[in-house]
C-alpha cells in the first residue's frame, strides 16, 4: 500500500506540474511548435538521469523515494502520449516541417538529457 501511495503522489505533482507548464506555455508562447510538451519530455529526462545517478550510487534513497520520484512524479510529468498524439495531429495535418522537427528534436534531446543528467548525478 505504501508503493502505490507514494506512485500515486508523485502522479498527480507531476500531472500537476506538466499542466502547469502547458498552461503556461499556451498563455506566453506566440509559436505552433510544442515546446511545452518538447520542454517537459526534455527536462523530465533530465531529471530522471540525475535522479537515477544519484539513488544508484546512494542506499539511504528508499525505493519508495524513487518510486514517488520516477515512476510516479517523472511518468506523469513527461508526456510521451501526448507527443505522439501532437505528431499524430501534425502528420494528419501535412504540417511535415513540424512533424519532422519536432519528432527529431524531441527524441534526441530527451535521450542526451538523460545521459546528461546521469552523469550530473554521479558527479554531485
Amino acid at each position: 500500500m505504501e508503493k502505490l501511495l507514494s506512485v500515486a503522489i508523485g502522479g498527480a505533482a507531476g500531472a500537476l506540474a506538466r499542466y502547469g507548464t502547458v498552461v503556461i506555455y499556451q498563455r506566453y508562447s506566440p509559436t505552433t511548435f510544442p515546446l511545452a510538451i518538447l520542454t517537459v519530455n526534455v527536462l523530465g529526462s533530465l531529471l530522471f538521469g540525475l535522479v537515477w545517478a544519484y539513488a544508484e550510487d546512494r542506499d539511504w534513497v528508499s525505493e519508495n523515494m524513487r518510486l514517488l520520484v520516477l515512476t510516479g512524479f517523472l511518468g506523469s510529468f513527461t508526456t510521451f502520449s501526448t507527443f505522439a498524439f501532437d505528431e499524430a495531429m501534425f502528420f494528419r495535418s501535412g504540417s511535415w516541417a513540424i512533424f519532422v522537427a519536432n519528432l527529431l528534436i524531441s527524441n534526441a534531446a530527451a535521450l542526451a538529457a538523460v545521459f546528461v543528467g546521469f552523469r550530473i548525478g554521479k558527479v554531485i
